[in-house]
């Protein structure tokens, strides 16, 4: 459902228009709205001078307090752009990347990339290959030639004993709301959530991570990486759940798992970062750990696309708990 009425956008957009003949020094020819990302508004622009992407930050979504980090992701990107990363780089005005209105509209400017966004599960190995290999890239950049003070990771797992109360009470609540059709969802994180090895999270390495990297956020161009999107979210967190969130998105469908998708994608980034052999277990157990309760949940039933994919792959993993180290342990 949209966020900003047909009437706000035209008017969001006029305004963006002025701003950007007027400082970047060009004519717009056409501008096509897309419909991708959650309250962000975006516009593919043919202009005399090439095509751009513009993106405009929601006000609600961005607030004024927000803006220090969001400066600090835009020069990261700018910066990965620089070194060879596939992702667009960002125009500037005044040594600016990010623009501001007179009434606060918060944009930026990027080259548009041509690209396909492939559906959850049917990446193909050349492409993850690519992925993996961009991925260990912006990894080792991240985490070699970036750096940041006093790092804290954004993920703070909560003990098992806080899990599982939070799975109990969603099971009594689902009783007690009559949604029998929630109930063997939520037996499964419980049990999965028992056999789950807390001790293991304290050897996840932190760093610097893009921390959204599922399909909608790629762009392939026949066998290879056309683009890295939407940088919104870096910060410092445990890299290895980007590893995992990519694996999963790209090699989930229908509830099977293409194990020569996982295998192409860490081969791609392992000739750019070290990643150990058994490490892609414990990384998807612990993105399952993160993200299953932002899935699961007794409204999943009403779940857009994006949120219904998400719960699809929390389901998968809590069904597989006991099958993740045949499978992955050697990975």
């Amino acid at each position: 459902m949209e966020s900003v009425t047909k009437e706000d956008q035209n008017m969001i957009y006029f305004e963006l228009q002025e701003y950007c003949e007027k400082e970047f020094g060009f004519n717009i020819l056409q501008a096509t709205r897309i419909n991708r990302g959650w309250l962000n508004l975006k516009w593919k622009m043919e202009t005399n001078q090439g095509t751009f992407l513009l993106k405009e930050y929601n006000q609600v979504r961005f607030k004024l307090s927000d803006l220090t980090q969001l400066q600090t992701t835009l020069e990261i990107h700018q910066k990965l752009h620089t070194e060879g990363i596939s992702c667009p780089r960002l125009l500037t005005h005044a040594g600016q990347i990010l623009h501001i209105t007179n009434n606060n509209r918060r944009f930026v400017m990027m080259d548009f990339r041509e690209g396909d966004v492939v559906k959850p599960g049917k990446v193909n190995e050349e492409q993850i290959h690519d992925l993996g290999r961009q991925t260990g890239k912006m990894h080792r950049l991240l985490n070699m030639e970036l750096s940041i003070h006093n790092p804290k990771p954004q993920f703070n797992p909560p003990s098992k004993e806080s899990r599982l109360s939070h799975w109990y009470n969603l099971f009594r609540d689902a009783e007690m709301e009559d949604k029998q059709w929630l109930l063997p969802f939520v037996e499964l994180q419980i049990k999965a959530t028992e056999a789950f090895d807390y001790a293991m999270l304290t050897a996840c390495e932190g760093g610097l991570a893009h921390r959204d990297l599922w399909v909608d956020n790629i762009l392939f161009h026949d066998n290879r990486l056309s683009a890295i999107l939407d940088f919104d979210r870096l910060n410092y967190d445990y890299p290895e759940l980007d590893i995992a969130r990519a694996i999963i998105s790209c090699s989930l469908f229908n509830d099977h798992f293409q194990l020569g998708n996982a295998m192409a994608f860490l081969n791609g980034y392992r000739t750019e970062r070290d990643f150990p052999a058994g490490n892609l277990e414990r990384a998807l157990r612990m993105l399952w750990y993160m993200e299953s309760t932002w899935w699961i949940n007794n409204n999943m039933d009403q779940h857009s696309v994006p949120p219904a994919r998400f719960a699809e792959e929390m389901l998968w993993l809590s069904k597989s708990h006991l099958e993740l180290k045949e499978m992955f342990g050697s990975m």
